[in-house]
């Protein structure tokens, strides 16, 4: 098979392993250069057959014959989306008071806002649902992404302004945790990437682009070193070359032990994130849970208090 690929019919150059995803090969090549230009790719397709989808571009792009990319300028209203996951029953008090929070925030964003609520990608934990965003990145061209146990204040900036199409925005939480045991494993697992010892972000806060599909495709195993989807998330990210945004600790509050202290009160930050003990002090099982439901009713009532009865919306 002549495997070749064009762009607007000509001939790009490629010496890429044959088991790379065509979506790996757009994003980190042709879409990288393209982004300079302010432009973007439009369709693909190969033997007269339209390609552009995330089941096909998830195939090795060596399965395909000649591969024609057509790009167009990037558009200068972009289709946005905030995104959080919430399957099951679990977690549904502690939705009932965030979700509105994110609704708002998104309708100030002029964003839709998706929950993830049903098993698709069928990964281990359950946590890899998040990775739901490789489709939505086809029909989105920008995303939010929150954890369902985050409430957004009233007067959070524009986070998609705060962060380039080319860049993932997150939280570097390594600036205040140790996190070498996930970077030394994730790359005794699946390989070492040159230059990576240091830049692991928090998952449960993050600003993507179409650029970013690569991040969330689909594998046949689910590697987890220490935190769930969050250290392959990270490996990824280093391993494909996106340059990160780093979003300051407002935009991620987490109630972590070794920065408590040292900042102004969580509801002064525009996103608090209830991770892990979430200020409640318990560590695990359903009594976590219920307590960081409780703090998280109180913290939402006293957000409504200090803005006024004031929300998102315009």
């Amino acid at each position: 098979m002549d495997n070749s690929i064009f762009l607007n019919g000509h001939p790009i150059p490629l010496d890429l392993p044959p088991q790379l995803s065509l979506a790996v090969v757009i994003s980190t090549k042709e879409e990288r250069v393209l982004n300079k230009q302010n432009t973007r790719i439009a369709s693909v397709s190969s033997g007269g057959k339209d390609i552009f989808n995330p089941e096909e571009l998830h195939k090795p792009w060596s399965s395909f014959g000649r591969i024609d990319c057509h790009y167009r300028q990037i558009a200068k209203t972009l289709k946005k989306a905030v995104i959080t996951l919430n399957i099951g029953d679990l977690y549904c008090e502690m939705s009932e008071i965030s979700h509105p929070t994110m609704k708002a925030y998104a309708n100030k964003m002029d964003a839709d806002f998706i929950v993830i609520n049903q098993v698709k990608v069928k990964m281990h934990p359950l946590h890899f649902e998040k990775w739901q965003m490789y489709d939505l990145l086809f029909e989105y061209d920008r995303i939010i992404f929150l954890d369902t146990d985050i409430l957004v204040r009233p007067d959070c900036p524009d986070l998609f302004g705060m962060v380039g199409l080319e860049e993932v925005g997150g939280f570097v939480e390594s600036d205040y945790l140790n996190r070498s045991i996930s970077i030394t494993g994730c790359q005794k697992l699946m390989g070492d990437v040159i230059g990576w010892r240091g830049e692991y972000l928090n998952s449960g806060v993050g600003v993507y682009s179409y650029r970013h599909k690569p991040i969330f495709e689909r594998s046949e195993k689910g590697h987890v070193i220490n935190f769930g989807e969050q250290d392959m998330y990270n490996y990824r990210i280093k391993q494909l070359g996106f340059p990160v945004r780093p979003l300051p600790i407002e935009f991620n509050r987490m109630g972590l032990d070794n920065y408590e202290g040292h900042l102004p009160d969580r509801l002064s930050s525009f996103i608090i994130h209830y991770a892990g003990k979430g200020w409640t002090g318990i560590s695990e099982g359903s009594e976590q849970r219920l307590a960081k439901v409780a703090l998280m009713k109180k913290d939402a009532k006293e957000l409504i208090s200090r803005f006024g009865g004031r929300s998102c919306h315009r």
